[in-house]
C-alpha cells in the first residue's frame, strides 16, 4: 500500500480542481452518505465544486435523519456524461469497482486524479493521493480529522451529516470499532455547533418502516443456524420481496445487523439476489463476537470490509443453494 498523503496535500489538490465527482460505494450506508455530503459541503464552503453520485436509493428514512437533497440517487456514474470532471474523489471505497453496478467500469481519460479516503481493513490505498486509516470508525471521522488539522469551519449541517456517519458506522457507539476519538468528536459537535444527538438516535432506533418488518419476517423464516460451528446464516430472493409486497428499489438497512445478535454464534452472514443480474448473489456478514473478523472470508470470496463487518460479490452461481455452498465451503477452508 502507498504511504498516505496529508490532509493539506490532498486538499491543495482539490482546490486546483474545477469539478470533483464524489460517489458512495454499492449499499449505501450512514457512514458513505453522511461522509460524501459533509465533504461535499466543506468543498463548496470553500468555492471547490463536487457533486455526489449514489448508485443505489438512499436508505429508507434517512430523510426523517438529514436533509438529501445534496446526492443524485439512484444513479450510477457509469451511465451519465462525466465530461467536466477532473478529479474523483473516492470516500469510503479504494476502488471505482464499488461505486457502481456496471462490471468493467473505467473512469474516462479527462479525470486526471483519483483520490482516496477510507478506512477499510482490506483498503489498498491505490490512488493518486490516499489517506487510509484501518483504525478509524468511519469514514466520517476522517473528515472531521481533516477539518481539525487543518482549521476549516464546520456548522451545523455539516456537523449533522458527520454525526450521522459516526453513529452508522459505530452503531450508535455499540461496536467494538468506537474509539475516544469518536466520543470527543461528537461531544465537540454537540458543544460547539448544537447537533442534536438524541434526537437522530432516536429516529435511527424508534423509526423503522413497514418494509423493514416484512424483510425480518422473511430472514428469520430463512435463517439457518449451526451452533456447532459457531455460525448462522440467512436468505433472501426478489420474488420472497416481491410476495411480501416490498418496493424492489426500496433501501433497507443490512439485514444481517438484525441476526448478528443471535447468542451462541461468532459470526452471521446474508445471501441476496442481485436486483437484474443473473447467477449474482450478495454477500453480507457481520461478527457477533468482537474478536472474530469476518473481513478474512470475504477476501478470500473476493470482497473486503472491516472486522465485524464486511461483504462480497458472488458471481457464477447457480442457484442460491449453490452461493451457500460456496460461503459455507470457504468457512470450512479456513
Amino acid at each position: 500500500m502507498k504511504p498516505n498523503n496529508t490532509f493539506e496535500e490532498i486538499l491543495n489538490t482539490l482546490k486546483k480542481s474545477q469539478n470533483i465527482l464524489l460517489a458512495s460505494h454499492t449499499g449505501a450506508d450512514l457512514d458513505s452518505i453522511g461522509s460524501n455530503i459533509a465533504l461535499k459541503l466543506i468543498l463548496k464552503n470553500l468555492g471547490i465544486n463536487a457533486d455526489f453520485y449514489s448508485v443505489d436509493n438512499l436508505p429508507v428514512g434517512l430523510t426523517d435523519l438529514v436533509d438529501c437533497q445534496h446526492v443524485n440517487a439512484p444513479v450510477d456514474i457509469a451511465t451519465i456524461d462525466l465530461s467536466k470532471y477532473d478529479t474523483f474523489l473516492g470516500l469510503d471505497v479504494d476502488t471505482t469497482d464499488r461505486v457502481t453496478k456496471t462490471d468493467g467500469f473505467k473512469l474516462p481519460e479527462n479525470i486526471k486524479t483519483k483520490v482516496y479516503i477510507d478506512h477499510h481493513q482490506t483498503s489498498l490505498g491505490m490512488g493518486d493521493l490516499n489517506y487510509v486509516d484501518k483504525n478509524a470508525s468511519s469514514a466520517t471521522l476522517l473528515i472531521f480529522r481533516m477539518s481539525k488539522e487543518l482549521n476549516i469551519p464546520l456548522n451545523k449541517q455539516i456537523g449533522e451529516y458527520i454525526l450521522l456517519g459516526i453513529l452508522g458506522d459505530t452503531g450508535t457507539f455499540q461496536f467494538s470499532n468506537t474509539h475516544p476519538e469518536d466520543l470527543k468528536a461528537v461531544t465537540e459537535l454537540i458543544e460547539k455547533y448544537d447537533v442534536n444527538m438524541f434526537n437522530m438516535i432516536y429516529n435511527m432506533t424508534f423509526n423503522e418502516p413497514i418494509e423493514l418488518f416484512k424483510m425480518k419476517r422473511i430472514i428469520y423464516n430463512n435463517l439457518k443456524v449451526d451452533f456447532e460451528n459457531r455460525f448462522a446464516y440467512t436468505t433472501y430472493t426478489q420474488k420472497e420481496k416481491a410476495d411480501a409486497g416490498i418496493d424492489p428499489n426500496i433501501g433497507l438497512p443490512a439485514v444481517s445487523d438484525t441476526i448478528k445478535r443471535l447468542k451462541g454464534v461468532d459470526f452471521v452472514f446474508v445471501i441476496s439476489e442481485t436486483k437484474d443480474k443473473v447467477n449474482e448473489y450478495h454477500l453480507g456478514m457481520r461478527s457477533h463476537e468482537k474478536n472474530f473478523d469476518v473481513s478474512k472470508i470475504a477476501i478470500k470470496l473476493g470482497g473486503g470490509g472491516h472486522k465485524p463487518a464486511a461483504a462480497a460479490k458472488l458471481t457464477n452461481q447457480k442457484s442460491i443453494d449453490e452461493a451457500i455452498q460456496t460461503v459455507i465451503s470457504t468457512i470450512a477452508e479456513m
